[in-house]
């Protein structure tokens, strides 16, 4: 299992991972575009929500992690780090709301996979692919996605919004592979089904499939960085008749993050 954000100035991205022998836990964590220290709490609550998810599944045995719990277990989750986010927030000083809206917006898409059961969850926008299958989360009106933390001021977003809901669940039997990202994975499908080349080249960027499909995606989580990084890269080339030159941007406007898991024929990856 390998995971990497595009590393980029403004990237507003964080990712958390735990593995025991029970479950595989993994989130992502968006920060919002509007907030200047959303990087800073989507970090924070990527480490926290990990945290918490993983402890509430270690006490409970895997027979027992059902669908009916599952959801129970995502809510307990959500408040446990609601309180902690309002005992930071508190210690920071300084208006409550403003230091929620400066530093702790952030979406949060992710899966927990048992022995089992697997489930993918989310607050607010994002993408998961179990299977080959899309699933996009979003978008919302006037561009406004659910925060977790907006449950702790006053908001006009709808309260059963701001809960956790899952989106798939299955047999762990039956996946073959997992890729959750944020909203930019979006543009990293489009392009691949556009059949684009990375900026400067004339190589293709290829199948979002490519992630699981490939092998050396699990050498290293510098892979998936490089391919990232190349997908956003400034590149020139010449034109057909040599003379002109060609600039080419970046075909990810926004901040991707993506963690991948698939399976092997002796273990999850």
């Amino acid at each position: 299992m390998h995971s990497d954000p595009l590393v980029s100035k403004a990237n507003q991205d964080a990712f958390a991972i735990r593995r025991t022998n029970t479950a595989i836990t993994a989130l992502i964590c968006d920060g919002c575009s509007k907030g200047p220290y959303s990087e800073v709490g989507a970090h924070i609550g990527a480490r926290l929500f990990v945290e918490a998810i993983e402890s509430q599944v270690a006490h409970i045995p895997v027979p027992s992690l059902t669908d009916e719990l599952f959801p129970v277990i995502l809510e307990r989750v959500r408040l446990d780090v609601l309180a902690q986010i309002r005992g930071l927030a508190n210690l920071m000083g300084g208006s409550f709301s403003e230091t929620i809206s400066d530093y702790f917006l952030f979406t949060v898409v992710g899966m927990v996979m048992t022995p089992l059961r697997t489930w993918t969850f989310s607050i607010g926008d994002g993408v998961f692919i179990v299977n080959g299958e899309i699933t996009r989360l979003g978008p919302f009106p006037e561009n406004e996605p659910p925060y977790p933390a907006l449950g702790l001021v006053r908001s006009k977003i709808a309260p059963e919004l701001l809960v956790f809901g899952v989106n798939k669940s299955c047999w762990t039997n039956q996946v073959d592979s997992i890729l959750i990202g944020s909203d930019g994975v979006v543009d990293l499908v489009r392009a691949g089904e556009k059949e684009l080349n990375l900026p400067g080249t004339k190589e293709p960027i290829g199948p979002i499939s490519q992630f699981w499909e490939v092998d050396r995606y699990f050498a290293g989580p510098h892979w998936i960085r490089r391919r990232l990084v190349l997908a956003n890269q400034f590149g020139v080339r010449l034109d057909r008749t040599g003379s002109d030159i060609i600039r080419e941007y970046g075909l990810l406007p926004d901040d991707t993050t993506i963690v991948v898991v698939r399976r092997t024929p002796n273990r999850e990856e």
